[in-house]
């Protein structure tokens, strides 16, 4: 797994800055430029909407470039609303498996009045779920097929540190490839 993240796209860069570049042309493909893609490979994109060019840009780069997309996004939330890419689409429309993460238009739960906007966003929390169930599942099945997967544990057990330092010598050649630029 190599993590695909650009610091533009997240909040630490903050909200209005990560808001526009997730609308604007082309950076979502630069970010992907700067990793080591192979045909074949997987790509999980995050979107609660799925609308904006950033996401539908990312899963279409993807596509061209022979990779499979999922795509987590709030199945409620896009079919409700229109796409902002020029060719119309949204992430759920590209990707070869979608994955809805249950939240509701909007992304908010809780109604604190009907005439204050809801609080309450759901799809961090289910998002960070649906991933970690992939990783146990992706776990599984190598496991099933006789592939030890490398599992980072808690350095805070007993034998924690000297397991994780074992488990990245014995992957080195997969985690040199996938390390961030």
């Amino acid at each position: 797994m190599s993590p695909v993240l650009d610091m533009g796209y997240m909040v630490y860069g903050g909200a209005r800055k990560s808001g526009r570049l997730e609308r604007l042309p082309g950076f979502a493909t630069a970010v992907l430029d700067n990793h080591d893609l192979r045909p074949g490979e997987i790509l999980i994109i995050v979107s609660n909407s799925g609308k904006n060019q950033g996401p539908v840009d990312m899963a279409l780069y993807a596509k061209e470039k022979g990779l499979k997309v999922i795509a987590v996004t709030s199945m409620q939330h896009s079919t409700a609303v229109s796409s902002e890419h020029p060719s119309g689409k949204k992430l759920y429309e590209i990707a070869d498996l979608v994955i809805d993460n249950g939240s509701p238009l909007g992304d908010a739960c809780v109604e604190l009045a009907p005439d204050v906007p809801k609080v309450g966003p759901l799809s961090t929390v289910a998002c960070a779920i649906v991933l970690n169930c992939i990783v146990c599942e992706t776990a599984a099945e190598l496991h099933a097929r006789g592939i030890t997967p490398p599992i980072a544990i808690s350095g805070n057990v007993p034998g924690g540190q000297s397991a994780n330092s074992e488990a990245v010598l014995a992957w080195a050649d997969v985690l040199e490839r996938i390390k961030w630029r």
